[in-house]
């Protein structure tokens, strides 16, 4: 697995900024939710970073600005210690990047899911520990 280098959002911040650092737990069209010590913050995420695909998921380690009143825009997306890829059932030779930085997988499935879609926990598995990632 590629390690994924340090990605710098926005050389124009100011210097002063405070930076905090926090991890990625919902993304939206133009901004992500963050938990930052304990709490959930809205933060905006520049545009350069919009359009990439599999720059930002949930679980990522993130620095933040403060850019306003309660405000805050992403500066600086950290290196991932891993990252959980699934397969794109419309193009096979295609992944979808779904999570980083994750320490455990816990597969849950109906009986009747299992009956009709036959194989999903062990992909969900061979997945997980491709990605050096625990499985439950």
């Amino acid at each position: 697995m590629k390690k994924k280098r340090s990605k710098e959002i926005n050389n124009a911040m100011e210097t002063n900024t405070k930076v905090f650092q926090a991890i990625v737990v919902n993304i939206t069209n133009k901004q992500v939710q963050v938990l930052l010590e304990s709490k959930l913050v809205p933060c905006l995420i520049p545009g350069a970073l919009v359009p990439h695909k599999n720059s930002l998921v949930v679980g990522d380690e993130v620095e933040i600005g403060l850019v306003g009143n309660d405000q805050y825009r992403l500066v600086n997306i950290l290196p991932r210690k891993n990252a959980f890829f699934r397969g794109d059932r419309r193009s096979q030779r295609e992944e979808i990047l779904v999570a980083a930085n994750v320490q455990y997988l816990l597969t849950i499935v109906t009986a009747d899911y299992l009956i009709n879609q036959a194989g999903y926990p062990e992909a969900a598995m061979i997945a997980a520990r491709r990605s050096g990632i625990k499985v439950g």
